[in-house]
């Protein structure tokens, strides 16, 4: 085993570890009969260090990378656990290639948790097409941000927000503090281990972090690195989804027998596998890729992976639930949150649809290096050329 892997497998094992002492699935319901928040469990991930990776000084200082990232967010997946780290990742990522003193000082904050920030993305991200319902205006010198965006990740209780607005030469990133100028309204979420909030901004003082020429570069890096993590978060869960269904299969008792031991149950279960594997393997080459450099390769790779670990969480979070009978359908079984938790991932920072879109858009423009990462999926499952529409190989 490399040395590499065995720090990957090192760092996987403390993190599942923190997150097991820290109460698991007990902990896990009392979060969800609450706020949806883990204090508690947010200082501990902080305190590990790892999400300082997000910015590129502390990866070329300290030896880190995505892949590392990468690992942490698997185990986070697996777990379900109630802590805004993509967000933050997301935040500190826009604020670091912006490029500003005051954005560097703010984006150490934001990883270190000093600050607790959110980025506020029409559509999540998923949906951009130039246009935002966010409008920003220069008056001397001074900008404010007007409009509503309905649905913010993790937005209730932050500090700062991290907004997209249009202005009149084009759209840019702005820094705007909470206060009386902006309202944020807790709305009901599907999944019940994170927060959702509905943003408003009257005239909310705001500080620029980008000029339009450099918005599109910035969001695009921004929604790769949130691709390729999300990736490897919804690879984390559907292991756990697999694990699960394993686990009950072996101890429940049907005509005398395991029903791991029936043919159909046995080979949802090794397809389950398949899926997962297939999964982490993507989101782990997302990963090197997003350390590469490479941005049309890593951009390639985090839409493949996000797209296939997204519909792959999905599919292994249903059997999981249907492969548990009628307990798997109650709300005191865990299997509802992990249904949860991958809908609601499906649909963060574009659908699996629309990363397959742009997949096949590349391969039909001949993007180089398109089809070798495209192939590694469609060997992961063969259902892969189907979703882009286009043979690979």
């Amino acid at each position: 085993m490399s040395s590499d892997l065995q720090e990957r497998v090192d760092l996987a094992r403390t993190v599942a570890e923190l997150l097991a002492d820290l109460g698991g699935e007990e902990r896990l319901r009392e979060v969800v009969a609450g706020d949806g928040w883990d204090e508690a469990l947010w200082r501990r991930v902080l305190d590990l260090g790892v999400l300082e990776l997000a910015l590129a000084a502390n990866r070329d200082a300290d030896g880190g990378s995505y892949a590392d990232l990468a690992v942490v967010f698997a185990e986070l997946g697996r777990a379900l656990a109630p802590v805004p780290a993509l967000t933050t990742v997301a935040v500190a990522t826009v604020l670091d290639l912006s490029g500003t003193p005051a954005a560097a000082e703010l984006a150490e904050d934001v990883v270190s948790g000093r600050v607790r920030a959110a980025l506020v993305l029409p559509g999540d991200g998923g949906t951009w097409g130039g246009r935002t319902p966010l409008r920003a205006r220069s008056t001397n010198g001074a900008w404010t941000v007007d409009g509503t965006v309905e649905l913010v990740t993790d937005a209730p209780g932050v500090d700062q927000l991290v907004v997209l607005a249009d202005t009149d030469d084009g759209a840019c990133f702005f820094v705007v503090p909470t206060g009386p100028a902006v309202t944020i309204t807790p709305v009901p979420a599907l999944d019940l281990t994170r927060t959702l909030g509905s943003v408003a901004l009257t005239a909310a003082p705001a500080t620029p972090l980008t000029t339009p020429d450099r918005t599109d570069a910035v969001l695009a890096r921004t929604l790769d690195v949130c691709a390729g993590l999300l990736a490897a978060e919804s690879a984390g869960l559907a292991r756990r989804a697999l694990d699960s269904a394993v686990d009950y299969a072996k101890i429940r008792v049907q005509f005398d027998r395991p029903i791991g031991s029936f043919q159909a149950v046995k080979h949802s279960c090794a397809e389950m596998l398949l899926m997962v594997e297939g999964a982490r393997c993507l989101a782990d080459a997302a990963a090197d890729a997003l350390d590469e450099g490479d941005p049309g390769a890593a951009s390639l790779a985090a839409g493949v992976a996000r797209g296939y670990a997204g519909e792959t969480a999905v599919e292994c979070a249903e059997r999981c639930l249907h492969l548990h009978g009628g307990i798997g359908f109650t709300w005191e079984h865990v299997s509802h949150l992990v249904v949860r938790r991958a809908k609601s991932d499906a649909v963060r920072f574009g659908r699996p649809a629309e990363h397959w879109d742009r997949v096949a858009r590349r391969l039909a423009t001949g993007t180089p290096g398109a089809a070798p990462a495209v192939a590694a999926a469609a060997v992961a499952d063969p259902a892969v050329e189907a979703a882009v529409g286009a043979p690979v190989g």
